[in-house]
This record gives structure tokens, sequence and C-alpha cells, in this order.
């Protein structure tokens, strides 16, 4: 029987100033000081040749200060802890079991001061994992595969909503915990060993993200019961191939293709607006395909690359904003075909 640990301490300051240059010169608008303190301790303890039971605790302190130039300072401190508890299982040299119950923690902070909630709660979670990580066929088939669910979770989401200083701009950002949620799902991993010059490697995973209530502050105003969560895909799938061949006098060839596929994606809450419900904004299914080729020396690094390749468009956030004007909204777009040469050089 044995045992490893370890512990720490983090402790971090950082201030900055929010300036607005709209119209002439910039003007500063506020000050902001964030202090965070964290502090953290684990453990590992093998009670046999087969079981290990892993124990930690980490301790997160976040105080908040903002001095508004037009408006009175505000203050709030988010604080939590944090334990976690892991057992595994080793049903061999090559293969392990484990299950993981932890809690999660994310800080809060401030809206604008006109936002129905102006300080909003830190983001918090309980999570329960099964999982299995295996190296068969002598090593060169390595897997992984894990399901979870998340309970307890009390979500930060961010909507635009209705302005109600009627000299400021019609709708601000507001960021809010709306209700309780639970997901579940499972990811895993595969990488196969072809030959000596190909590797195979692709990752996979399903995740089913729901809210468990109305948002009891302002019904239907930021989510509903059985919302997903934004920015949270469906699923994911990513397959790659990297070829790998010596051109001799330490001089390596790799060309690596690979594809990546993403469900459905949730980005806009259904927010009931001023001009009546307002719309859904979801990203359908879409791939992206990716290629690089590298020569690769003790030295040096030349890799010519192409991004999304079938100049795929696709969706990374947007918002209904039907209240300033009907059928109005905004919305980003992910990075299309793009190419490319990087150069390293290892001195």
């Amino acid at each position: 029987m044995s045992g490893a640990g370890s512990a720490g301490v983090f402790y971090n300051f950082e201030e900055k100033d929010n300036l607005s240059g709209v119209g002439g010169p910039p003007v500063l608008l506020l000050t902001e000081e964030n202090k965070t303190l964290a502090a953290f301790v684990d453990a590992d303890y093998r009670i046999s040749d087969s079981f290990e039971i892993g124990a930690g605790i980490r301790y997160d302190n976040v105080h908040r200060d903002q001095a508004p130039v037009l408006s009175v300072e505000r203050s709030a401190t988010f604080i939590d802890w944090q334990p976690q508890l892991t057992l595994r299982y080793y049903a061999s040299d090559d293969s392990m079991f484990y299950a993981r119950v932890a809690r999660g923690f994310r800080p809060g902070g401030f809206n604008n001061t006109t936002a129905s909630v102006p300080v909003f709660d830190s983001e918090t979670l309980q999570s329960y994992e099964l999982g299995v990580k295996a190296s068969l066929l002598e090593g060169a088939l390595d897997t992984s595969f894990n399901v979870y669910y998340i309970d307890e979770w009390k979500p930060q989401i961010q909507s635009f909503l209705p302005n109600t200083d009627p000299s400021g701009a019609p709708f601000i950002a507001s960021t809010a915990t709306p209700g309780t949620a639970e997901s579940y799902g499972f990811e895993g991993s595969i990488t196969a060993a072809i030959n000596t010059a190909l590797k195979l490697q692709s990752s996979f995973g399903y995740n089913k993200t729901e809210m468990k209530e109305d948002d009891p502050v302002v019904p239907s105003q930021i989510v509903e019961k059985g919302d997903p969560i934004p920015f949270a895909p469906e699923w994911n799938f990513n397959l790659s191939l990297v070829y790998h061949k010596s051109l001799g006098d330490n001089l390596d060839l790799e060309i690596s293709p690979s594809v990546s596929l993403v469900g459905e994606t949730y980005y806009a809450a259904n927010i009931t607006t001023l001009s009546g419900p307002g719309a859904d904004m979801i990203q359908d299914p879409h791939e992206r395909v990716n290629l690089s080729v590298s020569l690769l020396s003790q030295d040096w690094d030349v890799t010519l690359y192409g991004h999304n390749l079938t100049n795929e468009e696709y969706l990374v956030a947007g918002e209904d904003l039907s209240y300033e004007a009907p059928g109005s909204g905004f919305f980003a777009l992910g990075d299309l075909r793009s190419y490319g040469v990087k150069f390293k050089y290892r001195m």
C-alpha cells in the first residue's frame, strides 16, 4: 500500500479600466478589481494492488469591486468549497475502471446597473462519472470511455434584454442563473496505430442538457423549462489520420487530414420580448475539414495548413433582438476557409 498527494495556494490580483471611445476620445466608464484566493489539497492512496482511492478539496474566494465613474461603487464576494472523490480499479496493467463524484464552481459577477439582476450568482454543479481506460493489442490501441450525469446545476446564461433606461441602448447584455439544469451523456476516444507510419485518432461525445424549471425571477424572460443550455452541442465527432515518414538526414514528413462533426447547437434563449415571443437561434449540424502538411527537422518545423476547406458556414453565437425591431437579431459566424504557413525554430 502506498500514497501520494499535493497541495497548493494561488492568489491573483487583476485591475482593469473599461473605456468608451464612441463619438470622441476614450472616456473612463469604470474600474474593476478582481482578487482571487484559491487553495487545494488532494491525495491518492493505494488500498491494494487493484484498488486506489483519491480525494481532494479546493477552496475559492473571489472578491470583485467595481467603481463606475457616474454611479455607486459595487462589491461582491463569491466563496465555494469543491470536494471530489475518485475510486479506481485496476483490472490489469493495461486497463483501469473508475468512479468519480465532484463539485464544480465558477464565480459570479456584475451586470449593467439597469439590468433586472445587477449581480449574478456563481455557477455550481454536482457531477457523477463512470469510466474506463484501456490499452489493447500490445499498446497499438488506446481507448477511453465514460458516462456522466450533472445535477444541481445552476448555469450562468447570458441574454440580451430590453433596457429599462430610455437614455441608453435599447438592449443590454445580462447574465443570470435563472434556475437549475441537468446534463447527461458520454464521451470516448480511440487512438489506433494502423502501422508504423499511420495512426488514427478519434473522439466522440453525446451531451443532453435541459433546464429543469422556468426562470424563477421573471418567468419565460430568459429560459423556460425544457430549454437546452446555450453553447452546448448535442453531439460531436472528430476523426484524424496522422501519416509520419522519415525522409532521412533528420528530416520527417507528417501529413494529417481531419474532420470534425458538430451536432445541433442552441445559442439564443427563447425570451419573451417587448414585441412578443422571441425565437430560438439554433445552429444545424455541420462539419469542418482541415489538412496540415509538415516538414520536421531537429531544429525547425514548417507546416502548410488549411482550415475549413469546404468553406462551411456556421454560427458561434447569436441572439434574437425582436424587442428592438420585429425580426431583428445578430449572429457571429465561425472562421471560413483559411490557409497559411507556420514556421517554428528551436533555439
